[in-house]
């Protein structure tokens, strides 16, 4: 029985609790696996309640059927004499559509040339369609399921609904540079196969990363990374199936999104109602027969969906035909998984929740992929380095760090996103991205502004396979460190600094804590002030100096500066902390995590005693550190670097700027010059090799002391 509910008499409650019985009978609910509810529902609450179960009751009632037949045996045998026995083409009707027009499909699949009779049936139809009854049976029932599935993601998720792959689309523009995106697309499409949207922006990092940085990994399977990186080494488009190439194309937001077809795959083919020869759902790939009656049928529903306004709208397509169900459907799976865990309580809350992680895209995932790379072109004051930039007022300092800014457009961006999707927010690649990870051929968000006078780079990164503890890969993390202690050298500043967090909940051993401001997709959260981050550091009273608190992409992060910190004892520590942190950010929301943090020092070294002090003027100490970065990566990295125009131009402007102003340390301006002019991958390589780095600079005739190259004329 339900449990008392708040703020009701007893006879009331009596009466309200009989009355939900005679709707909701509890042999019904035992039978769909939903509790009975524990507070009176609004009428649109109980609508979504009363048959939020039917997908598991259908799918039984079906496999009772399969199991009843009396001949599991029947033939697929044509009964027209005079139909063609040639195999259909799987993708004819979507070939049809691109040649001839929607009306050229609906005219065919009206006419039933996609109904060609069996003895058991049709050719690709579910083994419950046997004739006519059963195809009027299966069209009636899937247009009632796709309605009861709008109402419920309209409750549910109101502003996401049909907008699945409208949101993926986005993701795809935010995070990929106009000539990344058709190879973003395959690998999305091959790695979407058989796993979550969370699975699939995984894998398809994984492969992508660990390519562009010269180590390849299998992301997943051998299969997948064996097609991509064949279409890659032959220079043509990859090879997808029949379901992943329908798919990849569906995440492109240059595309048309007005077609007949959604997605055939294992959960469309649910709803449909294909089981397997014992009668339980379907759960493979869609077959070559299944794939022409799936499309000309799901043609059909879009046509009588927006000939009576199904669900209130007019505007259906194929790919909101089956997205719409897709979703419905998942819900129900993971609340039927998860209603005596992650979604026990209140049943029409759970429902929601499941409805609304169902409705995630990979688009969604990028917050928790996102690198929070936070850099400032404020030269640091123990530098000693142009000392009158303290003197400057606020437009002074925005001029000058916009000399030599790290964050640029791409050109080709224009010219890719002409006629770029009308509604879209942004066009492929739109705003600022950073030059270093762009030239690393990284996937990334624009840069934005972050606490005080700081920038924030934000590249995609990827996750070991595995888990990893819950932090990122090795080498997308030792690259990232690299980066931004090149990028604090150029800078003039002590240390770059770099970190995610991974609040996920499988994630062990947590030991870090998220002020989460709400970042969603490729939009950051609220950025936290200078002073909130002093505030949060000063919660942290004597145990300030083993955390470190940080501006991140998700709001503000606390970490502890050992990232093997015994869990207890930090969880201890921020536990206490917590309510002044809730003080400092209020609208933020504390999730424990495990952090990657990233301090990588440059103009500033560690002593023994574990403290950092400034590298000493033509020691050489800070570029050493730099090149023996780069000479532990994999060669395509300081080789990508230094053949960007951008890079190197970034060098060019920080020098000519600061020889403008006066009062430049020397030592620094020559390094600059060193990476802007030298072919310095050349001393990385030799360096790889066991060759000291003076030796190795000494052979491009560069002194490590003096970072010039003698008998040169200074700019």
């Amino acid at each position: 029985m339900a449990k008392k509910l708040p703020g009701v008499s007893k006879p009331l409650e009596k009466s309200i609790k009989k009355a939900l019985l005679s709707v909701f009978p509890a042999k019904k609910a035992a039978k769909s696996g939903i509790p009975l509810p524990g507070r009176v529902y609004t009428p649109e609450e109980q609508a979504v309640y009363d048959v939020f179960g039917s997908k598991h009751v259908a799918e039984a009632k079906r496999q009772k059927q399969v199991e009843a037949a009396t001949d599991m045996a029947v033939s697929r045998k044509l009964l027209d004499p005079n139909a063609s026995r040639a195999k259909t083409d799987p993708l004819v009707y979507r070939k049809m559509q691109e040649e001839q027009g929607q009306k050229a499909v609906l005219d065919a699949a009206k006419a039933g040339e996609h109904l060609r009779r069996t003895e058991a049936g049709y050719t690709g139809a579910p083994r419950t369609v046997t004739g006519p009854q059963g195809l009027g049976a299966m069209r009636s029932g899937m247009d009632r399921s796709t309605a009861e599935a709008a109402q419920a993601i309209a409750l549910a998720d109101p502003e996401n609904l049909a907008q699945w792959y409208k949101n993926a689309r986005g993701g795809q523009a935010a995070m990929n540079e106009p000539y990344m995106l058709d190879r973003g697309l395959e690998q999305h499409g091959v790695y979407s196969a058989g796993v979550s949207p969370e699975s699939e922006i995984g894998f398809a990092l994984k492969h992508h990363n660990s390519r562009m940085l010269g180590q390849p990994a299998m992301a997943f399977r051998k299969a997948p990374a064996e097609t991509l990186d064949l279409a890659v080494r032959r220079g043509e488009p990859a090879v997808l199936g029949k379901k992943t190439g329908e798919y990849a194309p569906k995440q492109d937001p240059r595309a048309s999104t007005l077609g007949l077809f959604g997605t055939n795959d294992f959960r469309r083919a649910q709803d449909f109602g294909y089981t397997t020869p014992t009668g339980t759902p379907w759960k493979a790939a869609v077959s070559d027969t299944m794939h022409p009656f799936m499309d000309a049928e799901t043609a059909l529903a879009v046509d009588r969906a927006n000939a009576v306004t199904l669900g209130g709208r007019g505007d259906w397509t194929g790919e909101v035909m089956q997205e719409v169900p897709w979703v419905y459907g998942k819900g129900q799976d993971l609340y039927r998984r998860g209603m005596t865990a992650r979604f026990k309580g209140e049943p029409i809350e759970g429902m929601k929740a499941a409805l609304r992680e169902a409705n995630m895209t990979p688009a969604d995932y990028i917050p928790k992929h996102t690198m929070s790379a936070n850099y400032n072109y404020v030269p640091d004051a123990s530098v000693g380095h142009v000392p009158s930039y303290s003197a400057m007022s606020p437009a002074e300092r925005s001029s000058y760090g916009a000399q030599g800014r790290w964050d640029i457009e791409s050109p080709e961006v224009a010219l890719a996103n002409t006629g770029r999707v009308p509604g879209m927010g942004f066009g492929v690649g739109a705003g600022n991205r950073d030059v270093l990870y762009g030239a690393l051929g990284l996937r990334q968000t624009p840069t934005i502004p972050s606490s005080g006078e700081n920038f924030m780079a934000r590249p995609l990164a990827d996750y070991p396979t595995g888990g990893g503890g819950g932090h990122i890969d090795p080498l997308t993390e030792r690259t990232v460190a690299a980066v931004e202690r090149f990028r604090a050298l150029a800078d003039a500043r002590g240390a770059g600094a770099a970190n995610i967090p991974n609040t996920g909940a499988s994630v062990g051993g947590k030991n870090a804590m998220l002020l989460d401001t709400g970042a969603t997709r490729a939009s950051a959260g609220a950025q936290p002030t200078a002073e909130q981050l002093q505030s949060i550091t000063d919660a942290l009273g004597t145990n300030a100096s083993d955390f470190s608190v940080s501006a991140t992409n998700r709001g503000a992060l606390v970490s502890p500066r050992d990232r093997n910190m015994d869990p207890k004892l930090a969880s201890s520590v921020l536990r206490k902390a917590s309510p002044q942190f809730k003080v400092a950010m209020p609208k933020a929301n504390l999730s424990k995590g495990r952090a990657t943090s990233i301090y990588a020092p440059a103009l500033t070294k560690e002593t023994k005693a574990g403290k950092f002090v400034p590298t000493r003027p033509f020691s050489g100490e800070a570029t050493s550190a730099v090149l023996r970065d780069f000479a532990a990566l994999p060669e395509e990295v300081s080789l990508k670097l230094s053949e960007s125009p951008d890079v190197r131009s970034r060098f060019a402007a920080k020098v000519k700027r600061d020889e403008a102003l006066g009062g430049a340390r020397e030592d620094i301006q020559n390094t600059r010059r060193f990476f802007r002019d030298a072919d310095w991958p050349k001393a990385v390589a030799l360096m790889r090799k066991g060759v000291p780095v003076a030796t190795a600079l000494a052979t491009l005739g560069y002194s490590l002391s003096a970072m010039a190259a003698p008998n040169k004329k200074r700019d």
